[in-house]
């Protein structure tokens, strides 16, 4: 390793390991590729360049840990103030943290959260930043029994990151290009505060990113380029990816019954009946469909989807007229 210059050191709490929904994110071996592909870093912004070491097999299965974080290399003459270079790196290590999260859950998905996390400097106490990145989402929405399709797999991490690079994902914060849009989306969904509600949004916004649907008869269309993907589902995974667009519709178009923010069944136990509504069902599934999407492109090294219809004529006489 290199010397380090202007060395600073943070720490993040509350990282945790998730073992819940697959043994494979709590193996050595897993932890290891994480180490190897993640723990050394560099980010550069406008402002300031970062090298950022982290030793991610420290990590403990299901239970919170704390990460020692040295970010280095800001060598800008302009950035002459210790605070200020420590804020520049802060910001950074934040970037990197929504790297990290992205890509170990694309690759994995619900191995790892950052839910109630907080970076703190050694010393500079204003840096005090809260990420709210739970990694359950994602496995809740692999988890659902009424379906094995579309097929959700382990993916090597350093494929992911070599294609999250390729795609220009790093410290963009405004989102340019269709998949942009997906994965931030995807980020969104992780910290949810009604999963419902907020699942419909960023989910029926990635899919849409992701599949570069049209304006009108959505839901045909989108039926049919995700099977071109997946393969064709069954008529009851159909039915309830068709149900999805409908609580979609619901939902956009002010029909839906939403409940209050409060969410007390002790004031109105009707809430009980709309939480056990089968709609949350159909919403994972289409979850899945994002996940299996990502894994796709990254599988097949695609930047993105591109539909096309195509055209062909018959000559008189040759059809039988």
């Amino acid at each position: 390793m290199k010397r380090r210059i202007n060395p600073e050191i943070f720490t993040l709490s509350g990282v945790c390991l998730n073992g819940d929904f697959n043994p494979h994110h709590v193996c050595p071996q897993y932890l290891e590729k994480i180490t190897e592909s993640l723990g050394y870093m560099t980010l550069v912004s406008s402002n300031c360049k970062a090298i950022i070491e982290v030793e991610w097999t420290k990590l403990l299965p299901d239970k919170p840990t704390t990460i020692t974080i040295i970010a280095s290399g800001c060598t800008k003459k302009s950035i002459r103030d210790d605070t200020i270079r420590i804020r520049h790196y802060s910001h950074l290590i934040e970037a990197y943290i929504h790297f990290v999260f992205l890509a170990a859950n694309i690759a994995s998905p619900g191995c790892i959260s950052f839910y109630s996390s907080k970076l703190k400097h050694s010393s500079l106490a204003e840096i005090d930043t809260k990420f709210m990145l739970s990694g359950d989402t994602y496995g809740l929405m692999i988890a659902i029994e009424s379906s094995n399709w579309p097929e959700i797999c382990n993916i090597d991490i350093n494929d992911v990151k070599a294609w999250l690079e390729k795609v220009g994902y790093g410290i963009k914060q405004i989102a340019t290009t269709r998949t942009d849009n997906t994965l931030f989306s995807f980020l969104y969904l992780s910290s949810t505060n009604e999963w419902l509600l907020d699942g419909v949004l960023w989910i029926s916004y990635a899919l849409e990113g992701l599949y570069d649907t049209p304006a009108f008869n959505i839901k045909s269309a989108l039926t049919k380029r995700i099977a071109l993907l997946h393969g064709m589902p069954t008529a009851a995974v159909k039915k309830k990816l068709s149900r999805f667009y409908d609580i979609r519709s619901s939902l956009f178009h002010g029909r839906m019954k939403i409940p209050h923010p409060m969410h007390n069944e002790v004031l109105d136990q009707s809430v009980w009946d709309w939480d056990e509504s089968h709609d949350v069902d159909c919403v994972a599934l289409a979850g899945r469909v994002v996940i299996a999407s990502i894994q796709q492109l990254v599988r097949n090294d695609f930047s993105h989807l591109t539909f096309t219809e195509s055209l062909n004529g018959t000559r008189p006489g040759l059809d039988g007229s």
